[in-house]
């Protein structure tokens, strides 16, 4: 063995201390990034959507949202959309090494500036509540390709020089503030190479300088959905059907903005606050719900507006067209769809502490959107009538159907969370074995399957369309007993939602290895 040089000795401990520092040095790096996010989740997180953040998880493998860097450990990417996230983001500012933040359709309100994120490439922070004038320190984002702050509350002058000098710049969307100014002069140098560019519905005034004459008059002075009623009046619209309470319209307005009016023909109760109520719900915001966008009530009726989804209810997709050249609903589809639906009434049920119930939960209330999620659709619109229909007494839990409003109304009075959860366990069946929940005879869907699972077990239970996935055997057998679980007939013994989505995140994340 030779012996060891003093100087490569020497040399060796300064790698190691070297290397120690490093090590050290990332380790206290990344978790101020995690001290950062625990910050931002104790000020923002009032519904408790991050529950997955807890000092006893794996930030980087276990924190919703959350993508770190496969070396440093630091944070690259924050993803937190739909979240009803409410406050400020200024704990943010210690993630100095994220390249791509994420918090559009949130309730967010304060705004730092943008010098403690040099690294940012992709930033959407679209329909918050920011206000105050253009966040500083733009011309640092040397790297950002993409930038979206519409539909928030900011106003001033933008900083139209500075972002035109970054040079990856692809998309702006400014659209739906209140910038004030001008767009700037007919610049003789500009890096920028805009692709996308909205600054529509602000408040600009001067001429549309040469280098962004290329885009459309709609990038600049955009439209009007709608403010009044007479909007929707003057619209073109097509009926789309009548149900229980009421007839729904698709509406078209300009600029290729689509709604769904529902106008409510049954009579409503008689509330204190019917105002303060129909708020709330327009608060409700999460990419499995469909936004009630606006609402006008008078003594005579009351009209709803929705986002209009394109793809149709889950109760179609299941039960029409059972003949030939029927497109069939494949398992993994129907696995998403169960777990999308219970996504959303789990974040009904735990909105803001206010035990809020959807009312009449069907599979065809539950709608398919244009990136093929599901979204549950009229929440709490029965409740809002003074003699709801009866007609779906397949997904009623067993108590509302006592014998003394068996065949009369039910009693709002005695509507719960836990109903929800049972009328969602028929939802289930539904998926499984391609029933309706109403049969042609006296027997529910639910207690015919009870009764086939009590008596002899047998494939026959599930649709026969899901036949061809006889390897998902366990999977269907998991979510059948699911189902089972949210009706049971005392609602105390029914599981809360946010414990069914948990099994049924687990059940498809079985299916996905």
């Amino acid at each position: 063995m030779l012996p060891l040089n003093p100087k490569n000795h020497f040399s060796l401990s300064k790698i190691l201390s070297f290397s120690l520092f490093i090590s050290i040095f990332f380790t206290i790096s990344h978790s101020d990034d995690f001290s950062s996010l625990l910050t931002f989740k104790s000020k923002v997180d009032t519904s408790n959507f991050l529950i997955s953040w807890s000092k006893n998880n794996d930030p980087c493998s276990s924190w919703l949202g959350v993508t770190c860097h496969r070396v440093t450990g630091r944070v690259i990417k924050l993803v937190l959309n739909h979240l009803n996230l409410t406050g400020s983001i200024h704990p943010l500012i210690h993630l100095t090494q994220i390249r791509h933040l994420s918090l559009h359709h949130n309730f967010l309100t304060s705004f730092p500036n943008f010098n403690s994120w040099p690294n940012l490439k992709h930033v959407y922070l679209s329909h918050n509540k920011f206000s105050g004038e253009f966040p500083p320190g733009i011309y640092r984002l040397k790297r950002l390709r993409r930038l979206d702050l519409s539909y928030n509350k900011f106003s001033g002058e933008i900083p139209v020089t500075e972002l035109n000098q970054l040079p990856h710049l692809m998309t702006l969307h400014l659209e739906f503030n209140s910038f004030s100014g001008s767009l700037g002069m007919d610049e003789t140098r500009h890096v920028a190479s805009f692709k996308d560019f909205n600054v529509s519905s602000n408040n600009f005034s001067g001429k549309i300088p040469n280098w962004l004459s290329k885009f459309p008059v709609a990038s600049f002075t955009g439209c009007k959905g709608f403010s009044k009623v007479e909007d929707l009046l003057k619209a073109s619209a097509e009926m789309l059907g009548k149900g229980s309470v009421g007839t729904s319209y698709k509406v078209a307005m300009d600029c290729k903005d689509v709604v769904v009016v529902k106008r409510v023909i049954e009579k409503l109760k008689k509330m204190k606050d019917l105002d303060g109520f129909l708020r709330l719900i327009g608060g409700l915001r999460h990419q499995n719900v469909v936004s009630l966008r606006a609402y006008y009530s008078s003594k005579e009726e009351l009209l709803l507006v929705y986002d209009f989804l394109p793809n149709g209810s889950l109760h179609n997709l299941l039960h029409g067209n059972r003949g030939p050249g029927r497109t069939p609903l494949d398992w993994s589809t129907r696995l998403k769809y169960a777990l999308g639906a219970a996504k959303g009434l789990a974040f009904l049920h735990s909105y803001n502490k206010t035990k809020i119930c959807h009312g009449n939960f069907t599979s065809s209330n539950i709608l398919i959107d244009h990136f093929g999620n599901a979204c549950i659709s009229d929440v709490c619109l029965h409740l809002l009538l003074q003699m709801p229909n009866s007609s779906n007494n397949g997904y009623k839990a067993p108590e509302l159907l006592t014998q003394n409003n068996m065949n009369t109304n039910q009693n709002p009075r005695k509507f719960s969370q836990k109903c929800d959860v049972y009328s969602f366990g028929v939802v289930l069946l539904e998926i499984l074995t391609g029933k309706i929940a109403t049969s042609e005879g006296e027997t529910s869907l639910a207690k015919w399957v009870q009764r086939v699972v009590n008596k002899e077990w047998t494939w026959d239970i599930f649709d026969f369309e899901l036949a061809r996935y006889k390897e998902m055997e366990d999977e269907m057998v998991a979510l059948l007993k699911v189902a089972m679980d949210c009706l049971v007939s005392s609602p105390k013994d029914r599981p809360k939602m946010i414990v069914v989505e948990k099994m049924i995140e687990d059940i498809r994340k079985t299916e996905n290895r």
